[in-house]
């Protein structure tokens, strides 16, 4: 028996072929778009997926896009919106302000990586205070700052933060000053080399009072004004040796090691009151310390920053602003999900 298809009841043979040529060009064009955006996706990513994996990704480049261009379309539009609060403007192709407002203390900040720090937090909009134990250091990092960073606004704190009392110091001027602390960036460190066999009471107390102790101590002065702040966040700088031990360091070894195992119990108690607290564990990194150190064997410190070394996959030092950044991403709110986390910035150390 002739069996009548739908199409032969309701068009005529004409209208047919029309249809089913339109089939075909939405099928086309579909396919067009599709091979479009993977070109697109695979020109924006560099390439490097997998056939398997394509698709998934395609997924997530595609929804990011159209949250980018309606990000865009929000009030104020040009701005990138994080968290729904925090406006992070572009200029020149970095990201700015991401610490607009916010008040941060910074020890060891005549130092290598605290004063790159410090520079990094006052680009990015912090108001920040420098804590060393000498004045004049502090004054010319302070100076530089100023200069390198127009508007810049830094107060300089010399104290030995190795006498428990400095720490209600530190936060009492901040506080006058600021009249707020947002972050804290423990960073204070001293160095002996002793192997542990020979290691002197002394030593082990001056290490332990500055590399782990005034970690402990400006903590606890800063935390009423941190969880106040209602983003308070901490961030501690140990060190890869806090794993990786060595001969000859014992004493420093130890205390950063020390420095993971406050960090995570810090953020264990303090995150009922919004305060994160991570570690940053820097490995081998071009401070004016090793600098100094370098000098009576005969190197300067282009012959450092050209030197190929072995104890990492990137084979070179690291630039001390290359850990600020880190730490800067850190005490943002770009990591508000970061906490009693550590970071290798290290260059991938081998073990």
């Amino acid at each position: 028996m002739y069996r009548v298809n739908a199409l032969d009841w309701f068009l005529p043979p004409l209208f047919k072929r029309v249809w089913w040529a339109l089939i075909h060009l939405g099928m086309l064009a579909v396919a067009l778009v599709l091979a479009w955006m993977g070109w697109r996706f695979l020109r924006e990513s560099g390439g490097g997926h997998s056939v398997s994996g394509l698709g998934q990704s395609l997924v997530v480049w595609g929804y990011a896009r159209v949250r980018r261009a309606d990000e865009y379309l929000q009030p104020g539009g040009g701005a990138v919106r994080a968290m729904g609060t925090h406006d992070i403007a572009r200029h020149d192709g970095r990201l700015m302000n991401r610490l607009k407002d916010k008040v941060a203390i910074i020890t060891g900040g005549a130092g290598g990586i605290g004063a790159a720090t410090a520079q990094l937090f006052c680009e990015e909009g912090a108001r920040v205070a420098l804590v060393d134990l000498l004045s004049s250091p502090l004054t010319e990092v302070a100076q530089a700052i100023r200069a390198a960073c127009a508007g810049a606004s830094v107060l300089e704190i010399a104290v030995d933060l190795g006498e428990e009392s400095a720490a209600g110091m530190v936060a009492d001027r901040v506080l006058n000053h600021f009249g707020r602390i947002d972050a804290l960036v423990n960073n204070a460190g001293v160095r002996a080399y002793e192997p542990l066999a020979e290691a002197q009471a002394e030593t082990w107390h001056k290490i332990l009072s500055v590399n782990l102790l005034s970690y402990a101590y400006l903590t606890r002065a800063c935390l009423p004004a941190l969880r106040s702040s209602g983003r308070g966040t901490i961030v501690n700088i140990s060190s890869t040796h806090a794993i990786n031990p060595r001969t000859g360091m014992g004493q420093y070894d130890v205390a950063k090691a020390g420095i993971l195992s406050m960090t995570r119990t810090l953020a264990f108690e303090e995150a009922q009151y919004g305060v994160r607290v991570n570690a940053v564990c820097p490995g081998l990194t071009l401070t004016p310390f090793h600098v100094r150190r370098a000098a009576p064997s005969g190197k300067t410190e282009h012959d450092l920053r050209t030197e190929i070394v072995d104890v990492n996959l990137q084979r070179r030092w690291a630039d001390p602003r290359e850990v600020a950044c880190p730490i800067l991403w850190l005490a943002s709110d770009e990591a508000s999900f970061m906490t009693a986390a550590t970071l290798m910035v290290d260059g991938g150390t081998r073990v």
